[in-house]
């Protein structure tokens, strides 16, 4: 029964394979995209406040790649998007922060000569200062609608009566699409829905969410 949502950070620290033609071994990075290699799907970790750790995508995989794939770039991992989906039910995306420290080229064969405790020690005034720098106001609050947008929303959130992770989920896709397209004006046309019942509102919710993410 946890009740401080409203003031949580999240921050994921881990380990990643890297490209080595877009990262070096050893270096810490902060993630600013996750692409789910199962799902397709991309979710974005909103970058509120700057940091002096260098930006880079990052793809999650079922499973550990071996031969050093050119052609995969930027990171992986096999979990920051289950993390993330998790995650944004209960907080925004500009409060859910991925770290990763590049501990192989993508080659399994490494694996056992991992040491992560001497990669994360060896970068840990980068994640000190880091947490330091997200104890933010800033991030208290969401930036990315206006006062007009955030009223659309939430009228279709009490319209259609919609439970905390669906109004979570709505709000993520919402503004996804306002930093995509720079505006809200789809969600207009949804104004004046009421549904009659559960099903009905969840056939709204998913064709609503579906028109915002295309």
């Amino acid at each position: 029964n946890y009740n401080q949502w409203d003031t949580t950070t999240i921050v994921n620290i881990g380990i990643a394979g890297g490209n080595q033609n877009d990262t070096e071994l050893g270096n810490i990075y902060r993630i600013n995209s996750i692409l789910d290699k199962c799902s397709g799907r991309t979710y974005f970790p909103d970058i509120l406040l700057k940091s002096n750790i260098n930006e880079i995508g990052l793809t999650t995989v079922l499973n550990p790649i071996s031969d050093r794939p050119i052609e995969q770039r930027g990171l992986v991992d096999m979990e920051a998007s289950a993390i993330y989906e998790f995650m944004s039910n209960y907080i925004p995306p500009h409060r859910i922060c991925f770290l990763k420290i590049v501990s192989d080229y993508m080659d399994i064969s490494q694996i056992k000569s991992i040491k992560v405790n001497s990669l994360i020690k060896n970068q840990m005034s980068k994640i000190l200062l880091f947490i330091n720098n997200i104890k933010n106001p800033k991030l208290l609050d969401r930036h990315i609608l206006d006062q007009k947008e955030k009223h659309i929303v939430q009228k279709i959130i009490d319209n259609l009566r919609l439970t905390e992770t669906q109004k979570n989920q709505l709000l993520e896709s919402a503004e996804n699409h306002k930093k995509l397209f720079k505006n809200l004006n789809i969600l207009k046309d949804y104004l004046s829905n009421k549904p009659k019942n559960k099903k009905e509102r969840n056939e709204l919710f998913n064709a609503i969410r579906e028109q915002i993410s295309s």
